[in-house]
Parts: structure tokens; C-alpha cells; sequence
């Protein structure tokens, strides 16, 4: 996992100051009181297209490379491209989560997407403090990588990862488990690479390992159609002060909603700021 995480970071300076997570009114008081962010299990994600981007780059690839190797005359290589293409199936089945913030905590369109009725809120969290979370509980922290060029260089470097195996691994030791680990690192990227048209989110992600249902950490949520599998991720160890920026989302009543979250992190002990949002935005 941590070549993914490498790789998605790269020609990134550092990381923004802070990453915003934007939420409801019930997000934004569930994640002040339990001081955790529920990661969503990756196939459970609203929007399923960004799974089936990532699959649909996966099988151009493989194919390319398939037909390469049959004229190299390599069966090895062969028999384990068929097994990934056949492995592709256990995605389903890989409990990997994901939680989703944004570098931009103003954004017009995200305050569409989480501010019905003027009800939302872009929760800034000190990046720093994620990162240091993140280590502490085996995950990671990447920007999304929404460049083409990028998604298939990405791509390509499993699939030679893959190669590099077929040539190292004795027959003796099987290339069942290696070639699931393959396909669990085909889940990470699915984490990190989205369509290009989603650029504009400039979204960041927290991805962690494949934690079992018996995880102490997994919790089981209300979805829209059917419980919805998370990963309960602690944003900061217990005697840790939460360093945070609220932004209110567009709202008639503005000023009061920055002063009730004022109040809000004083409750909880946070360290931080809310101010209002300055889009001009409204719903009619």
C-alpha cells in the first residue's frame, strides 16, 4: 500500500494546512461529541462510477499486456493475468474505507451537494493531526488523482509489480496469495483515481487497510437503501485537543449559525474558528 500512497503524492509540495470535510448539521455534531469520521466501506460509495472508471482502466491495461505476453511466449504471466482479470470479482468483498475532504472549504458545488436548506458545513481539520491519526491507525492520506496520464502510469507500475513476481515467485509457492494482494492494491486505486470531470473537488481521501467486520472500529450505519459498513476513525488520541476551522455553509441566518458553532467547540474542547461562508449562493 504505501508505493500507492507514494506515488499519489508526488509532485504535490506538501499537503494543504488543512483538509475540510463538509457535512450536515447531525455530521457536524456526531463528529464533535464522538470525535471520529465515519469511512465509508469503498464499494458502498454514493457514486459508483468512480469504481468502474478505475476497473474499466484495469482491463484496457491487462488486455494490452496479455497480448504482449502470449507473443513473448510467457504462460506463467499469462495464467496470473487471468487470474486477476477472474479476481477482479472479490472487490465486492475487499473492506477497504475511505473518508472524503477537499483542499477547497468554500466550494459552490460541494455547498450544493451538503447544504439542503442551508444545513451545511465544511469542517476544517488541521492536516498535520490527520496524518499523524492516519499513521497511528494503518491508513493513509492522498490527494485523488484525476490526471489520465497519471491513472495509467499507475496502472501499469501494478501490473509490472505483477510481472516482477510471475519471474521471482517459485512455482512451489503458488501465486494465489500474491495475486490477491494484487487485487487488494487494484481496491486502493480505485480509492485515489477519479474521472477527470470530478477536478474542480480537489478532493482528498483517508484510505485504510482491510479491516475485518470483527474490527473493533467497523460500525454498521443507516444508509438510503441498506446498512452501510464504516470504519470509525479517531481523529485524534483522547487527551489530544482537536485543532479545527468550521465554515457555515450558505445560510439566511449566518451569523448566528457562527455563533452557536462558536459555542459548539468551546463545549468540546476544541481549539478553532467558524466563519461564514462567503459564496452567494442560495436556494430557492
Amino acid at each position: 500500500m504505501p508505493w500507492i500512497s507514494d506515488f499519489a503524492l508526488q509532485g504535490v509540495d506538501s499537503p494543504p494546512s488543512r483538509l475540510y470535510h463538509y457535512t450536515s448539521q447531525s455530521g457536524l455534531l456526531g463528529i464533535l461529541k464522538t470525535r471520529t469520521i465515519w469511512s465509508t466501506r469503498i464499494q458502498f460509495l454514493n457514486d459508483s462510477r468512480e469504481f468502474v472508471h478505475t476497473l474499466d482502466l484495469w482491463k484496457r491495461t491487462i488486455e494490452g499486456v496479455k497480448g504482449a505476453e502470449a507473443n513473448a511466449q510467457k504462460p506463467e504471466v499469462l495464467r496470473v493475468l487471468n487470474g486477476l482479470h477472474r479476481g477482479l470479482d472479490s472487490t465486492a468483498k475487499i473492506p477497504i474505507h475511505v473518508a472524503c475532504f477537499s483542499a477547497d472549504g468554500d466550494s459552490l458545488s460541494q455547498w450544493r451537494g451538503y447544504s439542503p436548506g442551508g444545513n451545511g458545513f465544511s469542517i476544517g481539520f488541521n492536516c498535520a493531526q490527520l496524518m499523524d491519526a492516519a499513521e497511528r491507525q494503518s491508513c493513509f492520506i492522498a490527494p485523488c488523482i484525476y490526471d489520465p496520464t497519471r491513472q495509467q502510469e499507475l496502472v501499469q507500475k501494478l501490473l509490472e509489480i505483477c510481472r516482477e513476481r510471475c519471474e521471482t515467485k517459485r512455482p512451489e509457492e503458488g501465486s494465489e496469495r500474491w495475486t490477491l494482494d494484487i487485487v487488494q492494491d487494484f481496491v486502493f486505486l480505485a480509492a485515489v483515481l477519479k474521472n477527470p470531470s470530478f477536478q474542480e473537488e480537489r478532493e482528498w481521501r483517508i484510505v485504510t487497510q482491510a479491516f475485518s467486520d470483527g474490527h473493533p472500529q467497523i460500525g454498521i450505519r443507516q444508509g438510503k437503501t441498506m446498512p452501510v459498513p464504516y470504519f470509525g476513525f479517531e481523529l485524534a488520541k483522547p487527551d489530544e485537543v482537536l485543532d479545527l476551522e468550521i465554515v457555515v455553509g450558505p445560510s439566511p441566518e449566518s451569523g448566528m449559525a457562527v455563533q452557536s458553532v462558536k459555542s459548539l467547540l468551546a463545549v468540546h474542547k476544541c481549539n478553532g474558528v467558524a466563519r461564514p461562508s462567503v459564496v452567494p449562493y442560495r436556494q430557492l
